[in-house]
């Protein structure tokens, strides 16, 4: 198999307890040591084992939040009317409050879009043709 899974800190092999554990046996199953900055990991000596699976439970527990912190970020940064999507849809674009804001020159090309999509039924690929 491997002679080593060099890593830089032990939760980059996995967040998730459950794959830490499946990715954990198989690695003990073949005599794969981890090998990190500061320590080299044997996963069939059991105070290895031991800290694998604290670092594992320690680093599900930051995903978590991590997730929770950012969630309410964005939840956040809605209320106070911010887009928080990445890139804004054609026709707008973020100023720099993060509120969206309309390009005329784009928003013309969303309502003649809108029109006829809308209006005279037309499918997506004969959007294509008209708008190119």
């Amino acid at each position: 198999m491997y002679d080593g899974i060099v890593v830089v800190e032990l939760s980059r092999i996995d967040r998730d307890n459950l794959y830490s554990q499946m990715i954990a046996k198989v690695l003990e199953e073949n005599d794969v040591p981890i090998i990190t900055p500061s320590k080299l990991f044997n996963l069939n000596d059991e105070s290895d084992r031991f800290m694998f699976d604290v670092a594992s439970m320690i680093s599900s527990k930051e995903l978590k939040a991590i997730t929770r912190r950012m969630k309410n970020g964005k939840i956040e940064g809605a209320k106070r009317g911010e887009w928080i999507q990445g890139t804004p849809p054609i026709g707008y674009k973020r100023n720099d409050d993060k509120k969206l804001v309309i390009v005329e020159s784009e928003a013309i090309l969303v309502q003649q879009i809108y029109n006829y999509e809308y209006l005279y039924d037309f499918d997506s690929h004969n959007l294509v043709v008209i708008v190119l």
